[in-house]
């Protein structure tokens, strides 16, 4: 499992996991959305880091004495205000 807190969450709660294979419905549902969470975190670091990657000024920040982080690329913060739109 690639969610680490969803299989901490079903050890955690007694379910039987992963020994005899039986998760009930709602520790399977919370489990879901808890694997869903961290799976969007991980797109969004990737996406950040090819947007990074791929930018433009990619070499030109440096120059211009700022680093590629939200607070100082409006860029940047831009595509991560788009990315959290929903």
């Amino acid at each position: 499992m690639k969610s680490d807190r969803a299989e901490d969450y079903l050890i955690n709660h007694e379910c039987g996991y992963p020994m005899d294979g039986y998760v009930p419905l709602m520790e399977a549902g919370r489990a879901v959305e808890i694997a869903e969470q961290d799976a969007e975190k991980r797109m969004r670091q990737k996406a950040t880091e090819a947007f990074k990657s791929s930018c433009k000024y990619q070499d030109g920040c440096v120059a211009a004495i700022r680093e590629c982080d939200p607070i100082q690329c409006d860029d940047l913060r831009l595509f991560i205000q788009k990315l959290n739109e929903e």
